[in-house]
């Protein structure tokens, strides 16, 4: 990738799906952090119900469910670092059945980020379907990852945990890494990684 150039990945569409397995970790995230009683207060019985029974299967979740979920996670007030540490938690869950050790012996070694944000649209694939994805590199060790027409980035809970998530994900290939959300907008969101 040249710096400034951008690669966007993903149909043009707004009928986004996510996998449940995806909701499944972030709930066990909010759960582990001590927040299982008023998350579940926040989706009421009938929102529990079907948000838990989705995460419970493997499957491609309707974006109604995925909505009630982080809504209810972002109606929690946690803090900015609270919803890191819970996408974090995700991350943790996500990369390491995704890398493992291959991950922990290429960081080792130097192996950098960028082939697997050239890539991103596949992982990301696993994840979500129906939205658009871009990458662009600023730097050597610096890039733009912006996620477009999905109603989710509209969720500010969705949009901190997922730096977390990112955050873990730059670390399974770098000593340090940080991400920001820039520049929210309707339906989009936009991510600044850096690492090193």
């Amino acid at each position: 990738m040249k710096p400034g150039g951008g690669l966007p990945y993903g149909p043009r569409s707004v009928s986004v799906k996510v996998r449940s397995t995806l909701l499944a970790s972030s709930r066990r995230g909010l759960f582990d952090l001590g927040h299982r009683e008023a998350y579940v207060d926040a989706l009421g019985d009938e929102g529990e119900i079907l948000v838990g029974e989705a995460a419970m299967v493997a499957q491609w979740v309707d974006l109604e469910v995925a909505l009630r979920h982080y809504r209810a996670a972002d109606a929690l007030g946690l803090s900015e670092s609270e919803m890191v540490e819970a996408g974090n938690a995700v991350g943790r869950r996500v990369e390491g059945a995704l890398w493992g050790t291959v991950a922990r012996a290429a960081r080792r070694v130097g192996f950098s980020p960028w082939p697997i944000l050239g890539r991103l649209d596949r992982v990301w694939g696993r994840m979500y379907r129906g939205d658009v994805i871009t990458v662009r590199q600023l730097g050597p060790k610096d890039a733009r990852i912006e996620v477009s027409d999905n109603p989710l980035a509209d969720v500010r809970y969705w949009r901190v945990a997922l730096t977390g998530l990112m955050q873990g994900a730059t670390l399974i290939f770098a000593r340090s890494a940080h991400v920001r959300v820039a520049q929210p907008r309707a339906g989009q969101a936009v991510f600044d990684v850096q690492w090193a």
